[in-house]
């Protein structure tokens, strides 16, 4: 217990240490993501995507292909919390800081972070 608790403060201690640096490994890809989902909600739904822009017409019915924005959308942000996560533990675990802003998938083993992150 104790040793998971040290693993859980180093964790937090690098996030708010290095707060420049969670910003370059996130901040890219969550950007990418948002505007990911927005876009496709406009394409599919044909509505900008918020808090209160989906509502049931007057008959309850939600909006067509509601359910397939919502998985796509799902699936979108599934893999960027894998990429981040990637990156995160590569950054906490073995000082690896990205060269640009954009981070890299080369040679990483983004699938295993990918069924971790799906299992989770």
């Amino acid at each position: 217990m104790r040793q998971a608790f040290n693993i859980f403060s180093y964790g937090i201690k690098q996030l708010f240490g290095n707060f420049g640096a969670a910003l370059r490994l996130t901040g890219f890809i969550w950007i990418l993501a948002s505007l990911l989902v927005y876009v496709l909600g406009f394409v599919l739904i044909g509505l900008p995507i918020g808090a209160m822009a989906l509502r049931p017409d007057a008959e309850g019915q939600m909006p067509n292909l509601s359910a397939t924005f919502t998985m796509l959308s799902f699936v979108i942000n599934l893999l960027a919390i894998s990429w981040i996560s990637m990156r995160w533990c590569r950054f906490c675990l073995g000082a690896d800081t990205p060269s640009s802003a954009v981070p890299s998938l080369k040679g990483a083993p983004f699938g295993g972070y990918l069924i971790t992150t799906i299992l989770v």
